[in-house]
């Protein structure tokens, strides 16, 4: 990002680190934050305006704990592919290549610390270290505060509850004594979504279908479109995945893995994120999530799950592909442009709907099997 000619590098971990510095100034860099080169308030949790020693380390917190942390997200992703010889291993370089990819670690957004936090929870089962991960991602962005789905992985009841009403205890508290400045937060939300080709959400998808406009002689396609494109392929998908038996996803919360977890964590975000709020793209990092489950189970249902794994590369080699489109100064597409953020819209909507299906159908199987029915 540029401001007066200065290249400013990880502009979105910056802002972090700036707000910590207005705040000890005595500015509320929940309404003002001038020591920002664009003045962007903190729209984060509070526990992130509490770097330690950040004046003394203001090299190391502006320079070298983003490289770090763009270091971890890449090695921890590459690390997904190691499960079989095979070609998939190969195609993370489409996911790496990818805009949302790159803008995350370009900007050194902090949704990698999220990332991080979730392959750390799944990685290792340890009980006390899963709180207090997920509490602090809570503290820090809200969202992860659904992590706590993998609580159930406990299969026994009397532990879920315990174990959730405890993390909703810590979750009350943060809540009562934060809540002023959760209400500063959502009245800047502005700052923190997204609208056109940059958005990620569902709402993104609705708005972008109702402000949807072609010249004269192109109007036909949006009713094309909307029917051939959106609605006839949500009808094949919700068959393929609802209605015909697949099996390969019939026990991911019963088998306690850390390939089942991640998953579970990721798509729980993903919706969560998709369906909730609205979210500039560089949030869609969270699909990597879903990779190391598909190829654990590469053998199983294999025309489902490539079907599946090859729609999750598509969505990135599409975003890529429609955003060098619609950013680009060509005269040519100009009339294709609100084609183009339309089918982005769309693509996300089919991809959500897998993994909401998915979740939906394994999660009913966990309380018809293992759980309540059991």
């Amino acid at each position: 990002m540029v401001k007066n000619n200065i290249l400013f590098l990880f502009a979105d971990w910056t802002v972090i680190v700036n707000a910590n510095l207005c705040l000890e100034k005595g500015f509320d860099v929940f309404i003002q934050n001038p020591c920002d080169p664009w003045s962007r308030k903190h729209v984060y949790g509070e526990i992130l305006l509490y770097l330690p020693f950040v004046d003394v380390l203001k090299k190391f917190y502006l320079f070298y704990f983003p490289i770090i942390m763009n270091f971890l997200f890449i090695y921890v992703f590459i690390s997904f592919f190691n499960y079989k010889k095979s070609l998939k291993n190969y195609t993370f370089y489409f996911f790496v290549l990818s805009a949302p990819f790159l803008i995350a670690v370009e900007r050194a957004n902090n949704d990698i610390l999220i990332f991080l936090i979730i392959f750390l929870v799944s990685k290792y089962r340890n009980l006390l270290i899963s709180h207090i991960l997920i509490l602090l991602g809570a503290l820090s962005k809200f969202y992860p505060v659904c992590f706590g789905i993998i609580f159930l992985f406990k299969k026994d009841i009397k532990k879920i509850l315990i174990n959730l009403a405890l993390f909703s205890l810590f979750i009350s508290i943060f809540i009562f004594f934060q809540l002023e400045n959760l209400i500063k937060i959502f009245n800047t939300q502005t700052q923190f979504s997204a609208g056109n080709v940059y958005a990620f959400s569902f709402t993104s998808l609705i708005k972008t279908i109702g402000y949807f406009q072609l010249v004269d002689h192109l109007r036909w396609l949006k009713t094309f479109f909307i029917i051939g494109f959106l609605l006839i392929p949500f009808l094949l998908i919700v068959y393929l995945f609802a209605f015909k038996k697949n099996h390969f996803f019939s026990e991911i919360f019963t088998n306690n893995i850390y390939e089942n977890r991640i998953y579970i964590i990721s798509s729980i975000t993903l919706i969560s994120c998709y369906f909730i709020i609205e979210n500039i793209f560089y949030r869609e990092i969270f699909f990597l999530g879903l990779i190391p489950w598909l190829l654990k189970y590469e053998d199983q249902e294999s025309n489902i799950k490539d079907f599946y794994y090859y729609f999750i590369l598509f969505k990135f080699f599409a975003t890529t592909i429609i955003i060098y489109l619609v950013v680009g100064q060509n005269d040519l597409l100009l009339d294709f442009k609100p084609l183009l953020i339309l089918l982005k819209h769309t693509i996300d909507f089919y991809l959500m709907t897998i993994i909401f299906l998915v979740l939906s159908i394994s999660f009913y199987n966990f309380l018809k099997k293992d759980l309540i029915f059991r």
